[in-house]
């Protein structure tokens, strides 16, 4: 299991901000790759990618990604399984425990192969400033 961003990471969410008052939300591009790409060099600063390179690795690792959905899963919060399973590399949800609330995958791949998926996030319906009473 891959959890994006991981559990112990330093505030464990996205801060998102709208940067036009029509936009709904972001779209978040998470390739995961079991070896190092040779177009890419890894380091904790931020990169541009050219439009060539990421058209790319859309039409080779995420033409064929699939999605599963938890039905009324929405809201619900972790499992004690999945946590467990999130925060330990080493350990795998077991088929008779519950389901995480999205799986991607590709279908007829080898299981080395990487994976592009594409993810959106929606901007939290802002509420109206409270009135101020006199």
């Amino acid at each position: 299991m891959i959890e994006i961003p991981a559990q112990d990471d330093s505030p464990p969410y996205f801060t998102l901000k709208r940067t036009r008052v029509d936009h709904v939300g972001e779209v978040v591009s998470v390739l995961v790759s079991p070896a190092p790409l040779e177009a890419l060099t890894i380091t904790d600063k931020s990169q541009r990618l050219s439009d060539v390179t990421l058209a790319m690795w859309e039409k080779s690792w995420g033409s064929q990604t699939g999605r599963l959905e938890m039905v009324n899963g929405d809201g619900k919060p972790w499992t004690k399984q999945e946590k467990e399973a999130g925060a330990d590399a080493t350990r795998s949800l077991k088929e008779d425990e519950p389901a995480p609330q999205t799986i991607y995958y590709r279908p007829g791949t080898r299981g080395n192969a990487p994976v592009l998926v594409k993810v959106q996030l929606h901007y939290a319906r802002s509420k109206s400033p409270a009135k101020k009473q006199r």
